[in-house]
């Protein structure tokens, strides 16, 4: 099985794939992180800084093999990160989408204060917020779709049933 979980930067999507790896029970789990998958070199600008909010910051054909490998080694592979629906090719692959979301405001105060790069200009993190709204939303062909609030503690049980049906 391979989920998709997107959203905007900071909205939880990375704590609720680390959620369900713990509590899904049975079942061996992968979960691969967008950000893992940032090309090394020719990476997007943008005022001179790195542009990791763009979909050609991501090595596509990388993240497709992990996909492929692990789906085989692994019950259950979770793709997440704020392109997780941009790539159709890639999308078509998930039995599930959850799609985390936040509203700007909440994804403005959180994101002034992830200091994990150091402190990121307002102009960049205003940049964040209009990629998601460019390439993080989800494409029309996906019907099954489980909206996920980010801005609360999202209670497991229905989405492990769903999982585990």
């Amino acid at each position: 099985m391979i989920i998709g979980i997107g959203g905007v930067s900071r909205a939880g999507k990375t704590t609720l794939s680390a959620r369900l790896k713990k509590r899904i029970k049975g079942k061996t789990i992968k979960i691969l992180n967008q950000d893992d998958f940032v090309k090394k070199n020719k990476l997007p600008m943008i005022k001179n800084h790195v542009d990791w909010e763009h979909p050609d910051s991501i090595d596509w054909k990388a993240l497709e093999k992990a996909i492929s490998t692990y789906r085989s080694e692994f019950d259950i592979v979770i793709v997440e990160g704020i392109f997780a629906f941009y790539h159709t090719k890639i999308t078509k692959l998930y039995d599930w989408a959850f799609f985390v979301h936040i509203p700007k405001e909440l994804f403005f105060n959180r994101k002034n204060k992830d200091l994990r790069w150091g402190k990121e200009p307002q102009w960049f993190i205003e940049h964040i917020w209009k990629s998601y709204l460019l390439y993080g939303r989800l494409p029309d062909f996906l019907k099954q779709v489980i909206w996920i609030d980010g801005s609360r503690k999202t209670p497991l049980e229905p989405l492990i049933q769903l999982v585990e049906a």
